[in-house]
Order: C-alpha cells, then sequence, then structure tokens
C-alpha cells in the first residue's frame, strides 16, 4: 500500500457523508485556507502586543461568527482515528502531491485543511495567553472546544502526524519507526497489530527489517519487536515511547510497546524530548539485557535511585473528564481535572522549603531545562531566572516592584510567572511529582505511587519507575529524577548494580 500511494498522481480521502453540519465545517476550512493563503503569515503569526483572534478580526475573519461546533464535530469523525489512513494522507507529504478530501458533496484540499488545522494548533499553544483568568472564559475557538469535552480533536492532530512522516518515502532520511510509534500512539486499528505494521513501510529501511507476521498474536509480536529493537541497536531508548502508563494493561508485557490508548496518558515529553541528548542517565555503560520468550521476561542490569515514599498527582491534562461533566469556562475545567488542587498541593510543599532544597525542588518541576522558544532547543541547566519567578509562583513571594508597574496585579502576576508555569505545565502534563525515601525528588508517570521503585536501567537515557510484584517488576513508566540524569548513579567505585526481571 506504501508503494502505491508513493506513486500515486492525486489521491481522493473520503471522510464520510454529510452529517452535523458538516458543509458548515467544509466552509471554514475553505474560507480560513483562502484568507491563509492570500494574507501575509508572518504579519498574522509575529506581529508582537496583540493576540492571534485579534489578527484575524482584523483581517476579515470573525471568529465570534463562525459554526465552530460543527468544525470540531467533522474533525472528531472516526476517520481522523483510523492508522491505516495515515498511508494516503502523509506518504507523500503535505506539499509534493495533490489530495481532496471530500465530506458528502463538499470538499476541500489538502493545503487548506494544512493551513486551517497550523493555524488551530497555534491557537492551543497559545491558548494560555487568550484565557480571561478573572471570568475563566475562553474565547472561540477554542471556549467550543473545551465545552465539548472530548479532548483535542483527531482530525487537527493529524495534521502533526502528516508532519512528522511528511514526505516518509522520497525522503534521504525517514523517521525512526520509533518516532512514528509516538506520534501515532491515540491511533485505531481493527486489529491492534497493525498500531505497529502500518508503519512500516513508512520508516527506516533498518525497520522494515522487522516483517508483519499475522500468524503470530499481539503479545508475542510485541515482545519479538521489542527484542529486534534492543538487539539491534544495544539500547534501552524504545522505553522513551508510549511507556506513560495510566493503569498497567495484562494485554502485554508491561516492557513492551504500550498499544491500547485507554492505559497510556497522553503528555508533552516527546514534543520536548524526543532525539534531545540532555540526559544520559546511563551514560558510558552498555546495554546488559537478555530476554525469556517463555516466560514473556526482559532480563536487565540497573542501578536503584531510591524507593518512592510520597507522591504528589497526577496533574490530568490532555483528557476527556468522566462521562457527565461540561465544563462552562476554563476555571470550571481546571477544577473538574483536579489541576487546581494539584498545584495547591505543590504550593503547600514549597512552603517547607529553603535554600538548596527548594532549588532542586523548581528545578525538578521544568526538568532542569530552559529555552527561548516555547517547544524551542533545550538549555539545560535551567537559568536561575527561572526559579525566581518559580519562587514567586510556588510561594507567592512579592513581584518586583518595577516590573510592569502600570497594569493590573493579576495581569502583572501572570506575565512574570509565564515562563515558568508554562515550562512547568508541559513538564507535568499527566504526571507525577515524587520524592524517594533517600531524598532524590522527580517528574514521574501518571500511576506513580508509594513504594514503587525509581531506578537507572543501562542503556536508558531516562530514569525508569518499577513496581515491585513478587519476584519481577512490571514497568509504570519514564521519569526524570533531579541529579541522576547525567550518570551520576553508574559512575564510580560504589555503584549498587542489580538486575531486574520485567515482565
Amino acid at each position: 500500500m506504501t508503494r502505491i500511494y508513493s506513486q500515486a498522481s492525486c489521491v481522493i480521502a473520503w471522510t464520510g457523508d454529510f452529517a452535523d453540519n458538516s458543509d458548515e465545517a467544509v466552509n471554514i476550512i475553505k474560507a480560513l485556507g483562502r484568507l491563509l493563503t492570500h494574507a501575509d503569515l508572518d504579519e498574522i503569526y509575529r506581529v508582537e502586543g496583540e493576540n492571534l483572534l485579534g489578527r484575524l478580526d482584523r483581517i476579515g475573519f470573525r471568529t465570534t461568527e463562525m459554526p465552530w461546533d460543527a468544525l470540531w464535530a467533522f474533525f472528531e469523525r472516526p476517520y481522523w482515528s483510523r492508522v491505516w489512513v495515515i498511508q494516503e494522507l502523509a506518504v507523500r507529504g503535505i506539499e509534493t502531491w495533490p489530495c481532496t478530501f471530500y465530506c458528502g458533496a463538499s470538499r476541500f484540499d489538502m493545503r487548506e485543511y494544512a493551513l486551517t488545522c497550523g493555524l488551530l494548533i497555534y491557537l492551543f499553544l497559545e491558548s494560555g495567553k487568550m484565557i480571561d483568568f478573572a471570568t475563566g472564559e475562553v474565547p472561540e475557538p477554542l471556549g467550543s472546544m473545551f465545552r465539548r469535552n472530548n479532548g483535542h480533536p483527531p482530525g487537527v492532530n493529524m495534521l502533526q502526524v502528516i508532519s512528522a512522516f511528511n514526505g516518509a518515502i522520497t525522503r534521504a532520511d525517514p523517521p525512526k519507526i520509533q518516532f512514528l510509534l509516538y506520534v501515532t500512539r491515540n491511533y485505531q486499528a481493527t486489529d491492534e497489530r497493525d498500531k505497529l505494521y502500518a508503519l512500516l513501510g513508512l520508516a527506516r529501511n533498518e525497520d522494515q527489517i522487522f516483517l508483519p507476521n499475522y500468524s503470530r498474536p499481539l503479545r508475542r509480536t510485541m515482545m519479538e519487536f521489542v527484542k529486534f529493537l534492543v538487539e539491534r541497536d544495544k539500547d534501552l531508548r524504545y522505553l522513551e515511547i508510549n511507556m506513560n502508563r495510566r493503569t498497567i494493561c495484562s494485554s502485554v508485557p508491561s516492557w513492551t510497546f504500550e498499544v491500547h490508548s485507554q492505559h497510556h496518558a497522553l503528555d508533552m515529553w516527546g514534543t520536548m524530548l524526543f532525539d534531545d541528548q540532555t540526559w544520559q542517565a546511563s551514560k558510558g555503560v552498555d546495554t546488559d539485557v537478555q530476554f525469556d520468550m517463555e516466560t514473556e521476561s526482559m532480563i536487565v542490569t540497573g542501578v536503584p535511585i531510591g524507593n518512592i515514599g510520597f507522591v504528589i498527582g497526577p496533574m490530568r491534562d490532555l483528557e476527556k473528564l468522566p462521562p457527565g461533566s461540561n465544563p462552562a469556562n476554563f476555571r470550571q475545567l481546571v477544577e473538574d481535572l483536579g489541576q487546581g488542587e494539584f498545584v495547591s498541593s505543590l504550593m503547600a510543599y514549597a512552603s517547607s522549603l529553603y535554600g538548596d532544597a527548594f532549588e532542586t525542588f523548581w528545578r525538578t518541576l521544568i526538568l532542569d531545562l530552559d529555552s527561548d522558544a516555547p517547544f524551542g532547543v533545550n538549555i539545560s541547566p535551567a537559568r536561575d531566572e527561572f526559579g525566581v519567578r518559580g519562587r514567586v509562583y510556588l510561594t507567592k513571594e512579592a513581584l518586583p516592584a518595577g516590573f510592569l508597574p502600570d497594569i493590573p496585579f493579576h495581569m502583572r502576576y501572570k506575565e512574570y510567572t509565564r515562563p515558568f508555569y508554562e515550562k512547568a505545565g508541559r513538564a507535568l502534563s499527566n504526571r507525577t511529582f515524587f520524592t524517594t525515601e533517600n531524598g532524590f525528588s522527580g517528574v514521574g508517570p501518571y500511576d506513580t505511587q508509594p513504594e514503587d521503585v525509581v531506578v537507572v536501567l543501562y542503556g536508558s537515557r531516562r530514569c525508569t519507575v518499577l513496581r515491585p510484584d513478587g519476584d519481577f517488576y512490571r514497568v509504570v513508566g519514564d521519569a526524570y529524577v533531579y541529579g541522576a540524569m547525567r550518570g551520576e548513579m553508574v559512575q564510580g567505585l560504589d555503584v549498587d548494580e542489580r538486575v531486574y526481571v520485567l515482565r
């Protein structure tokens, strides 16, 4: 199928019949596509001192007058969540071939779709600047999306997937299968093995050596695939992908990729950190791994950091609320997700910290990473300026008197603390803050619990949270531990090396 799509002169993508005012959704896509095609995009996206909604209104696109619910309903269609759809949309990329989407008798092209979804993604990233924190009101189009309580629409997320795959067949450097598994983590397939097999033709040649085999059940397929990656790459970097577990799934061993979306929690670490070289927790130590397929075990060597004793969170984010929830505004959404309680718990913990202990705390909350743009190149260690802003945010310390003295206090506070809370929000999204019984602190997976163990496994760039289960361990997920991310735990003469049997 990949070869067929790569050779096609054009693609017709059928999204389904007319329903739920889908003609109005198509009209929005076409209107935004036309507007952005002829607009100066630098003026729209890079003008300082005016938010994006104001700029759109100024050039004639009235965001308050659009039927946004129709657009969200269209982008929530099952079509946008099917893993096999990626091949027809992504093989040759956004700019390199004609692609026309049909919905009933209405249609739009790939460029109109890409421009519309690109703008919506920008709005998602800038949403914190558009919320009225005094009232909790969120302007359109984000307000109606929040009220639908269906999370980020799959149709919008599909653009990010297409961009990740962009030109996978024609590029000199096709994407790694691990990255493709990350960006498609929420996609669905009738046969769950296809969540892997559908991607192989889009990946690097060395990944395509692993061939689809439908005689193997899902459990065996995932074990064989991890074994293939580890023995080929001589590392455990695969543990960085889709391992932030909400619950531990029984359908596959815990040391394999999580393929069931209900068992993993979306986070932002992949966006921030994929292929980043900042962390090297097992720096300089070779991988030591054995596989026992009969007992479905992976036997690995590593070093314990400590037993987890205290946990705050998770900070629930990027997910649907329980059935029946209908948040009227952003403030209620945050309350329903429990984010206010999470932040209050962090503040209560911060109130007892001073000096080096507080510095460890704030650096942990932002993974000791800094950047000059929301998703720019990481700087580590983070600049001390973040700690000053973090203290104001976490302890309500007074604002500097000279900072924007002529605007209302709540706006001054928001602007001063924004760099810290936005960075911490990305680091903690669907994650937990924890401390160990021997004094380490870290950011762990969604399901981190007291009595879990955090370790450095040889061959992994991050730390790993394990759950003891008799004589073996279950993998809960990857973690950041302050003071353990640059090889500190694996270097020296008194390394406490241990063997862990994972199942």
